[in-house]
C-alpha cells in the first residue's frame, strides 16, 4: 500500500520526511509479519506429506 500512494506522494514532497519514514517503517513491519505468518503455516504442511516412492519402471520395460 505504501509503495503504490505514499511512494509517489513523498517523492513530489507532499507528506513530510518523517510521515514517509513512519509509512515506509510500518510497509516493512506488515512484510514481515506476514512473512512470519506464512512460515507458520507451511509448517503443519510439511509434517503432513508422505514420501511418494517413484513407480517401478522395470516392470513397465519388460512387458514392451
Amino acid at each position: 500500500m505504501y509503495n503504490i500512494i505514499a511512494l509517489p506522494l513523498a517523492a513530489s514532497g507532499l507528506i513530510a520526511p518523517y510521515m514517509a519514514a513512519i509509512g515506509m517503517s510500518a510497509s516493512s513491519l506488515v512484510v514481515v509479519g506476514n512473512a512470519l505468518r506464512l512460515s507458520r503455516l507451511k509448517q503443519p504442511l510439511k509434517a503432513a506429506r508422505q514420501p511418494v516412492s517413484p513407480p517401478d519402471v522395470t516392470a513397465v520395460k519388460s512387458q514392451s
